[in-house]
C-alpha cells in the first residue's frame, strides 16, 4: 500500500496513520495546511513540516522546522541552538543543508514513532519545535 500523500511505501498502516496524524494536527493547532507529502503547522510566521515515513519496519511521524536560510556561516548559530534547545546535529535534532551557492539552511528536526501512535507525543513535538524556532530566532535577532 502507498501513502496517500507522499507516495511512499508505508505498508498497511500508511493511510490509517496519516488520517490519525491529520486529525491530531487539526484538533490541536489552528494553522494546519497541506504540502507535498504531508502537512504544515504554522504559528506566527514560523512553521513545522510534518509527514509520515517508513524506515525498515518502523513507521515514523517526521517533523522539520525550517529556521534560517541563506547563511554564509552557521557555526555560531549551531552553538546557540545547541546551548538553548539541547538539540544537536549528532542526534538529528538540527539539520544543516548546503545550497548550491555555498549558503546554509538550518532546520530543527524531530521524529515520533507512529506504531503505536501517541497523539500527545505528536502534539508535544510540534509545539516544542515551534517554541525552539521562536527562541532561536529571537536570540539571533537580539
Amino acid at each position: 500500500m502507498t501513502s496517500l500523500l507522499g507516495n511512499m511505501p508505508l505498508g498497511d498502516l500508511g493511510p490509517e496513520v496519516e488520517d490519525l496524524v491529520h486529525d491530531i494536527l487539526c484538533t490541536h493547532f489552528s494553522g494546519v495546511g497541506l504540502f507535498d507529502g504531508g502537512w504544515t503547522v504554522e504559528d506566527g510566521g514560523d512553521g513545522v513540516l510534518v509527514w509520515v515515513e517508513r524506515t525498515g519496519h518502523a513507521t515514523w511521524v517526521a517533523l522539520e522546522a525550517p529556521a534560517f536560510s541563506g547563511l554564509r556561516q552557521a557555526d555560531r548559530l549551531l552553538a546557540v541552538i545547541q546551548d538553548r534547545t539541547g538539540r544537536s546535529a549528532v542526534d538529528g535534532g538540527i539539520t544543516l543543508h548546503l545550497a548550491g551557492d555555498g549558503t546554509f539552511s538550518v532546520s530543527l528536526a524531530e521524529s515520533v514513532t507512529a506504531h503505536p501512535l501517541d497523539p500527545a507525543a505528536v502534539v508535544a513535538a510540534v509545539a516544542r519545535l515551534l517554541e525552539d524556532v521562536h527562541t532561536v530566532k529571537a536570540l539571533a535577532a537580539a
